[in-house]
């Protein structure tokens, strides 16, 4: 049976690691913030695209930031916002309420989901990884850079009580590595860019197909050479 194909919606939010490898890819510097709500966008605007796996959506995306129009600190700057953010996150945060998974980290993510306000809920929920219960500790471990208030950290540690134990004492924090992001990113990145060349290369020859005809001449040539010259060979002057 083939993978169930999701929505560019259903990749959000794409990770720090990600977006290395994106800025590698399209050669623009966009920072996380501002490519989580370009996702965002194009989420809303084509709704009806769907896409197999997360190597097709990061290829996606590096066309997109490619082509971005606005610069880079523009992008970046603190100020700048899509309109498409707020319902978002309204949206995310009615998901995770309505998920009807029983485990105990669905069950968790649910119930901060309804005693938080919902940028603080959001932004827990995206910036958080919730692991398990060794003794009197639960563990969690930060995906992005944020800082967690003595006062957020207390409430999150009364809902871990109430769907853990309440012989659970305190939380042990892990801190997001940024010297990992980079090396993981950096590997991620080596074995992604072969698979989009593969997954390019398939979409180029499918709309070649269309538009010469599969059994012209023309279309053989360029077929032959895709499949057995490497990528950096390849000069487009038939």
């Amino acid at each position: 049976m083939l993978p169930k194909r999701k929505r560019l919606a259903d990749y959000y939010p794409l990770m720090p690691e990600d977006a290395v490898i994106l800025q590698r890819m399209s050669s623009r510097s966009f920072n996380i913030y501002f490519i989580n709500q370009l996702l965002l966008k194009l989420s809303n605007k084509y709704s009806f695209r769907h896409f197999a796996n997360k190597t097709v959506v990061l290829n996606y995306i590096a066309k997109a930031l490619a082509n971005e129009l606005l610069t880079t600190d523009h992008a970046n700057s603190g100020n700048f916002r899509f309109n498409d953010v707020g319902r978002f996150k309204e949206q995310y945060l009615a998901n995770i309420e309505s998920d009807t998974d029983r485990s105990m980290k669905a069950q968790l993510k649910r119930k901060i989901a309804r005693v938080f306000e919902a940028d603080i809920a959001y932004q827990i929920l995206t910036s958080c990884d919730f692991g398990a219960a060794v003794k009197n500790k639960y563990y969690i471990k930060l995906l992005k850079n944020i800082l967690l208030s003595d006062h957020i950290k207390f409430k999150i540690l009364q809902e871990v009580r109430t769907v853990h134990s309440n012989d659970i004492e305190r939380l042990q924090i892990i801190p997001f590595d940024e010297s990992k992001q980079v090396t993981n990113s950096t590997t991620e990145y080596q074995k992604t860019t072969v698979l989009q060349q593969q997954i390019s290369d398939e979409n180029y020859l499918s709309e070649l197909s269309k538009e010469l005809g599969s059994n012209s001449i023309l279309f053989k040539v360029r077929k032959y050479i895709l499949q057995h010259y490497e990528y950096e060979q390849v000069i487009d002057k038939i």
